[in-house]
Protein backbone atom coordinates (compact mmCIF):
# COMPACT_ATOMS: atom_id res chain seq x y z
CA UNK A 1 0.00 0.00 0.00
CA UNK A 2 2.70 2.38 0.71
CA UNK A 3 4.10 1.86 -2.84
CA UNK A 4 0.72 3.24 -3.86
CA UNK A 5 0.77 6.37 -1.52
CA UNK A 6 4.28 7.05 -2.76
CA UNK A 7 3.60 6.92 -6.45
CA UNK A 8 5.02 9.72 -7.86
CA UNK A 9 1.62 9.53 -10.79
CA UNK A 10 -0.90 9.66 -7.79
CA UNK A 11 0.98 12.15 -6.11
CA UNK A 12 0.88 14.58 -9.40
CA UNK A 13 -2.65 14.26 -10.46
CA UNK A 14 -3.16 15.61 -6.64
CA UNK A 15 -0.88 18.20 -6.68
CA UNK A 16 -2.61 19.03 -10.19
CA UNK A 17 -5.88 19.20 -8.85
CA UNK A 18 -4.55 21.70 -5.50
CA UNK A 19 -1.86 23.17 -7.08
CA UNK A 20 0.02 23.00 -4.84
CA UNK A 21 3.04 20.86 -3.98
CA UNK A 22 2.97 20.21 0.03
CA UNK A 23 0.42 17.82 0.42
CA UNK A 24 -0.30 14.78 2.82
CA UNK A 25 -1.54 11.25 1.60
CA UNK A 26 -4.32 9.39 3.61
CA UNK A 27 -3.34 6.80 5.38
CA UNK A 28 -6.38 4.76 4.74
CA UNK A 29 -7.68 1.28 3.77
CA UNK A 30 -7.90 -1.45 0.78
CA UNK A 31 -11.82 -2.40 0.51
CA UNK A 32 -13.32 -5.79 -0.45
CA UNK A 33 -16.66 -6.42 -1.68
CA UNK A 34 -18.21 -10.06 -2.06
CA UNK A 35 -20.64 -11.34 -4.45
CA UNK A 36 -23.89 -10.27 -2.32
CA UNK A 37 -25.66 -13.21 -1.27
CA UNK A 38 -25.91 -15.08 2.09
CA UNK A 39 -24.83 -12.57 5.32
CA UNK A 40 -22.75 -11.26 2.70
CA UNK A 41 -25.93 -9.55 1.15
CA UNK A 42 -24.75 -5.83 1.25
CA UNK A 43 -27.56 -3.18 -1.09
CA UNK A 44 -25.04 -0.32 -0.86
CA UNK A 45 -25.67 3.69 -0.39
CA UNK A 46 -25.33 6.87 -1.17
CA UNK A 47 -23.79 9.40 1.02
CA UNK A 48 -21.12 12.33 2.03
CA UNK A 49 -18.29 12.14 3.51
CA UNK A 50 -18.11 16.27 4.44
CA UNK A 51 -21.04 18.15 5.76
CA UNK A 52 -22.32 20.05 2.69
CA UNK A 53 -25.11 21.72 4.95
CA UNK A 54 -22.51 23.60 7.09
CA UNK A 55 -23.44 26.73 5.33
CA UNK A 56 -27.15 26.16 6.30
CA UNK A 57 -25.74 27.62 10.07
CA UNK A 58 -24.04 30.61 9.24
CA UNK A 59 -25.52 33.81 8.34
CA UNK A 60 -22.56 35.30 5.76
CA UNK A 61 -24.25 34.67 1.86
CA UNK A 62 -20.52 34.55 1.05
CA UNK A 63 -20.39 31.51 2.98
CA UNK A 64 -18.55 28.51 0.84
CA UNK A 65 -18.51 24.26 1.40
CA UNK A 66 -14.37 23.95 1.77
CA UNK A 67 -13.10 22.48 -1.41
CA UNK A 68 -12.36 18.70 -0.09
CA UNK A 69 -11.42 15.70 -2.10
CA UNK A 70 -11.53 11.80 -1.92
CA UNK A 71 -10.18 8.71 -3.85
CA UNK A 72 -10.31 5.34 -4.81
CA UNK A 73 -7.80 2.99 -6.84
CA UNK A 74 -9.14 -0.19 -8.27
CA UNK A 75 -7.30 -2.84 -8.01
CA UNK A 76 -9.02 -5.19 -10.20
CA UNK A 77 -11.14 -4.89 -12.98
CA UNK A 78 -14.67 -3.70 -12.08
CA UNK A 79 -17.69 -3.84 -13.97
CA UNK A 80 -20.78 -1.89 -13.49
CA UNK A 81 -22.36 -5.30 -11.32
CA UNK A 82 -19.93 -5.44 -9.24
CA UNK A 83 -21.13 -3.20 -6.25
CA UNK A 84 -18.26 -0.25 -7.42
CA UNK A 85 -18.34 3.49 -7.32
CA UNK A 86 -21.53 5.33 -7.89
CA UNK A 87 -21.87 9.21 -7.73
CA UNK A 88 -24.53 11.91 -8.67
CA UNK A 89 -22.18 13.79 -10.85
CA UNK A 90 -22.45 17.58 -11.05
CA UNK A 91 -24.05 17.83 -7.97
CA UNK A 92 -21.11 20.16 -6.35
CA UNK A 93 -22.16 23.31 -8.84
CA UNK A 94 -25.27 24.07 -7.03
CA UNK A 95 -24.62 22.12 -3.78
CA UNK A 96 -25.06 25.00 -1.69
CA UNK A 97 -28.41 25.65 -2.76
CA UNK A 98 -29.15 22.26 -2.26
CA UNK A 99 -28.67 21.57 0.61
CA UNK A 100 -30.19 24.86 1.97
CA UNK A 101 -33.59 23.59 -0.46
CA UNK A 102 -32.95 19.95 0.83
CA UNK A 103 -31.76 19.54 4.54
CA UNK A 104 -31.46 16.50 6.39
CA UNK A 105 -32.15 16.08 10.24
CA UNK A 106 -29.49 17.66 12.52
CA UNK A 107 -28.75 14.22 14.50
CA UNK A 108 -27.45 13.30 10.71
CA UNK A 109 -24.96 15.84 10.80
CA UNK A 110 -23.96 16.04 14.55
CA UNK A 111 -23.58 11.51 14.16
CA UNK A 112 -20.93 12.38 11.05
CA UNK A 113 -19.12 15.71 13.20
CA UNK A 114 -18.87 13.87 16.30
CA UNK A 115 -18.69 10.32 15.20
CA UNK A 116 -17.82 9.98 11.85
CA UNK A 117 -20.80 8.43 9.97
CA UNK A 118 -21.54 9.30 6.72
CA UNK A 119 -24.38 11.52 6.03
CA UNK A 120 -26.69 9.29 3.78
CA UNK A 121 -28.81 11.08 0.87
CA UNK A 122 -32.31 10.70 2.13
CA UNK A 123 -34.49 8.29 -0.23
CA UNK A 124 -37.41 10.80 -0.48
CA UNK A 125 -34.47 13.13 -2.08
CA UNK A 126 -33.01 10.33 -4.20
CA UNK A 127 -35.82 9.53 -6.19
CA UNK A 128 -34.88 13.27 -7.75
CA UNK A 129 -31.41 12.52 -8.51
CA UNK A 130 -29.13 10.87 -11.33
CA UNK A 131 -27.22 8.32 -10.51
CA UNK A 132 -24.24 7.13 -12.24
CA UNK A 133 -22.23 3.79 -12.12
CA UNK A 134 -18.96 4.09 -13.30
CA UNK A 135 -16.21 0.91 -14.17
CA UNK A 136 -12.84 0.59 -13.15
CA UNK A 137 -9.96 -1.23 -14.67
CA UNK A 138 -7.30 -1.85 -12.40
CA UNK A 139 -5.34 1.03 -12.27
CA UNK A 140 -7.66 3.36 -12.73
CA UNK A 141 -8.10 6.32 -10.12
CA UNK A 142 -10.78 8.16 -9.78
CA UNK A 143 -11.15 11.40 -7.48
CA UNK A 144 -14.19 13.45 -6.65
CA UNK A 145 -14.81 16.28 -4.74
CA UNK A 146 -17.21 15.74 -1.81
CA UNK A 147 -19.44 17.68 -2.15
CA UNK A 148 -20.52 15.29 -5.04
CA UNK A 149 -22.82 12.29 -3.39
CA UNK A 150 -21.07 8.90 -3.71
CA UNK A 151 -21.51 5.31 -2.38
CA UNK A 152 -21.17 1.72 -3.91
CA UNK A 153 -23.77 -0.51 -4.34
CA UNK A 154 -24.78 -4.39 -4.62
CA UNK A 155 -22.05 -6.41 -5.82
CA UNK A 156 -24.52 -8.95 -8.49
CA UNK A 157 -21.57 -10.81 -9.75
CA UNK A 158 -19.82 -13.56 -9.15
CA UNK A 159 -16.65 -12.00 -8.23
CA UNK A 160 -14.98 -9.93 -5.04
CA UNK A 161 -14.72 -6.20 -5.78
CA UNK A 162 -11.04 -5.13 -4.55
CA UNK A 163 -10.33 -1.56 -4.50
CA UNK A 164 -8.21 0.99 -2.19
CA UNK A 165 -9.40 4.30 -0.76
CA UNK A 166 -6.41 7.36 -0.96
CA UNK A 167 -6.40 10.87 -1.32
CA UNK A 168 -3.59 13.53 -0.44
CA UNK A 169 -4.61 17.47 1.10
CA UNK A 170 -2.98 20.05 1.90
CA UNK A 171 -0.47 19.92 4.27
CA UNK A 172 -1.71 20.50 7.92
CA UNK A 173 1.70 21.00 9.43
CA UNK A 174 0.67 23.02 12.67
CA UNK A 175 -1.78 20.65 13.75
CA UNK A 176 0.62 19.03 15.78
CA UNK A 177 -1.71 16.23 17.43
CA UNK A 178 -2.87 15.14 14.03
CA UNK A 179 1.16 15.25 12.32
CA UNK A 180 2.05 12.95 15.22
CA UNK A 181 -0.59 10.89 15.30
CA UNK A 182 0.39 9.81 11.05
CA UNK A 183 3.88 9.57 12.29
CA UNK A 184 2.66 6.82 15.07
CA UNK A 185 -0.08 5.00 12.22
CA UNK A 186 3.30 4.75 9.67
CA UNK A 187 5.58 3.85 12.47
CA UNK A 188 3.46 1.22 14.37
CA UNK A 189 1.58 0.25 11.06
CA UNK A 190 -1.54 1.13 12.32
CA UNK A 191 -5.04 1.88 10.90
CA UNK A 192 -6.82 4.95 11.12
CA UNK A 193 -9.16 3.41 14.04
CA UNK A 194 -12.96 4.32 13.68
CA UNK A 195 -12.16 7.83 11.45
CA UNK A 196 -11.49 7.65 7.97
CA UNK A 197 -8.81 9.53 7.21
CA UNK A 198 -10.92 10.96 4.31
CA UNK A 199 -13.50 11.48 6.68
CA UNK A 200 -11.42 12.89 9.20
CA UNK A 201 -10.03 15.86 7.08
CA UNK A 202 -13.57 16.22 5.65
CA UNK A 203 -14.93 17.14 9.55
CA UNK A 204 -13.72 20.55 9.52
CA UNK A 205 -10.86 22.79 9.56
CA UNK A 206 -7.88 22.10 11.93
CA UNK A 207 -9.20 23.19 15.05
CA UNK A 208 -12.12 20.81 14.54
CA UNK A 209 -10.42 17.86 14.23
CA UNK A 210 -11.20 15.07 16.45
CA UNK A 211 -9.33 14.38 19.56
CA UNK A 212 -6.84 11.41 17.73
CA UNK A 213 -4.94 10.76 20.71
CA UNK A 214 -6.05 7.59 21.86
CA UNK A 215 -6.17 6.40 18.44
CA UNK A 216 -2.29 6.57 18.65
CA UNK A 217 -2.24 3.75 21.28
CA UNK A 218 -4.80 1.31 19.82
CA UNK A 219 -2.55 -2.07 18.99
CA UNK A 220 -2.23 -3.03 15.61
CA UNK A 221 -4.58 -5.95 14.05
CA UNK A 222 -3.76 -9.40 14.02
CA UNK A 223 -4.96 -12.08 11.90
CA UNK A 224 -6.82 -14.79 13.04
CA UNK A 225 -6.03 -18.18 13.32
Amino acid sequence: MWDIRTSPRIYNAFADIWKQDDLWVSIDRCCLKLPSKGKWVSRGFTHWDLDVFCCNDSDDPNATIPLDLQGVLALEDTDIDMGGFHCIPGMHKDMKQWAKEHPVPQNHRTKFLTRGIPILVPKRYRKKLTDIKIPMKAGDLLIWRSEIAHGNGENLSLNPRLCMYITMQPAQTMNENYRQLRVSQWQNRLSAGRYSPQIAWDLGREDQLPDFTAAANIEPPHLSE
